[in-house]
């Protein structure tokens, strides 16, 4: 055998070790994309479980959130603010679910129970209102899925109802 062939076995062995490099390197990146995304989806239910949490710990906000929801003229002028802030709170978390969910190979279970809570505050004329006068902020996109959602509501009337008696 010659220097020759022997050069090209080499460059053959070279470019074999080059392929299975890149090939282990594809998919390597795509199990960390993967993780990556999980923990993003695991960072918003956090924030979502936080957020009730929050509200579900203090009565006085509780209290607003549910009259907010029912009844939000009957807020005072701070009251109708941090309404409108735990609004924009949940509703930026939802978002951020939505659009991860949308671009990314996330499992659908993973956002049912953030899909089911919107369906059902959505339904509240409190946060219909207060969507309406601030959907501007929010993309088109959000905007049409979130409107669909309020206009097929039917659920918060039973909601709405054992809430008010737990809280009163």
């Amino acid at each position: 055998m010659n220097w020759a062939a022997i050069g090209a076995i080499g460059e053959i062995i070279g470019a074999l070790a080059v392929v299975g490099s890149l090939v282990y390197l594809g998919a390597q990146i795509r199990i960390s994309n993967i993780a990556s995304k999980q923990a993003a989806m695991q960072e918003i239910l956090q924030e979502g479980n936080s957020f009730l949490g929050r509200v579900g710990s203090n009565t006085s906000t509780a209290s607003v959130w549910v009259r907010g929801l029912t009844q939000n003229e009957s807020l005072t002028d701070a009251e109708s603010m941090q309404f409108g802030t735990l609004c924009l709170e949940i509703i930026g978390i939802w978002e951020r679910a939505y659009f991860l969910r949308m671009s990314s190979d996330i499992e659908p279970h993973l956002t049912h129970s953030m899909q089911s809570n919107l369906e059902i505050i959505a339904g509240a004329p409190g946060f219909q209102s207060w969507f309406e006068a601030r959907k501007s902020s929010f993309s088109d996109e959000f905007i049409q899925m979130v409107s669909k959602i309020i206009q097929d509501s039917s659920e918060y009337v039973a909601w709405q109802k054992s809430q008010i008696t737990e809280i009163s």
